[in-house]
């Protein structure tokens, strides 16, 4: 997956003593100059021989560049976004008929009805459609995975298969439990779900995750419940991945089914001084506690906190705190 960055939103002001609200004349010209330039090159990124998926991969990554910025007095989607959309079904041209079906398949509405209408005013004009026309926006959920570490449970890989005109292919989200649940880093391959886990499997060979099927409603409510976190977090340390995908990942969120995400396991307060017992008996403490056991009650206090910051405050497993076996079951009962 995708390294980490910091989000930087630009921020872009008036530069031809227009009011704010507004573009000059100048910049309205130099919009529609990007604009142009965007129907230009789609003839050559949009290809007819390429995949369904990555006719959708390039519609989600134009829109993350325009969920970035910031324009004042002036709502940037709409300005970029719309104006594109616009501008688009103003020029019958396979490159502008492309782009909309592109932007059509994963847009969120208004914008991809506003494409699709595009789209369509453009076809019966006579503009070439593209061979993956009919390929794109229409895959079915079939199936969801979960790839999880036995151990140390600091995020989740909630994987869903889709299968469409253009074959099968896989859309992944890492939920990270040390940020609170928040949607991290995603991925989107052409490749059947049970080839994407024996990929990694390969790839992980020494300390190999696990992998469970989940039902499509389970893996719906863990999607949207951490995109929902990472909308509330500050300053999300999301990869340069997941912003490229997040349009497809909230686009193929939408034909799934609705479901709740599994209630968090609960550890009560006897169980909690069963696993601090174990977990200060096991070889691996030992040298922390002291020749003649001095340091146990820090050692003890320490481990408490850690155990109830994991528990009651990141939705955490006993296995942070010991490497004993949790007690229920770790994976269907609160990793969320």
């Amino acid at each position: 997956m995708g390294g980490q960055r910091k989000k930087r939103g630009g921020r872009v002001t008036s530069k031809g003593g227009a009011p704010i609200g507004r573009l000059s004349g100048g910049e309205d010209a130099g919009l529609n100059d990007i604009f142009a330039g965007i129907l230009r090159s789609a003839r050559a990124d949009l290809t007819d021989d390429l995949e369904p998926l990555g006719v959708e991969v390039w519609a989600s990554q134009m829109w993350a560049i325009w969920q970035r910025a910031e324009l004042i007095g002036m709502d940037a989607t709409a300005v970029f976004a719309g104006g594109l959309i616009d501008f688009a079904t103003k020029h019958s041209s396979p490159g502008a008929l492309a782009v909309l079906r592109a932007l059509a398949a994963v847009a969120p509405n208004p914008y991809g009805a506003k494409a699709r209408r595009g789209a369509e005013v453009l076809s019966q004009s006579g503009a070439s459609e593209p061979a993956w026309a009919a390929a794109v926006g229409v895959a079915t959920p079939t199936e969801a995975w979960l790839s999880f570490d036995p151990v140390d449970d600091d995020g989740v890989a909630v994987m869903v298969a889709f299968h469409g005109p253009g074959g099968d292919h896989t859309v992944g989200v890492y939920v990270d439990h040390n940020l609170g649940a928040i949607a991290k880093d995603a991925f989107a391959v052409p490749a059947a779900v049970d080839e994407v886990i024996r990929r990694l499997r390969e790839r992980n060979d020494l300390h190999p995750p696990e992998y469970r099927q989940i039902l499509l409603p389970e893996a719906a409510a863990r999607w949207r419940a951490a995109l929902e976190m990472t909308d509330i977090t500050a300053e999300s340390p999301t990869s340069e991945d997941f912003d490229g995908l997040r349009a497809l990942v909230l686009a193929r969120l939408a034909t799934m089914p609705q479901g709740k995400v599994p209630v968090p396991l609960e550890v009560n307060e006897a169980e909690r001084a069963q696993l601090l017992s174990q977990f200060l008996d096991s070889d691996e403490i030992a040298g922390l506690l002291g020749v003649d056991g001095e340091n146990r009650e820090a050692v003890e206090d320490l481990s408490m906190s850690v155990m109830a910051f994991s528990l009651d405050y990141v939705l955490g497993t006993p296995l942070r705190f010991s490497l004993d076996p949790p007690i229920g079951d770790l994976t269907g009962g609160g990793m969320t």
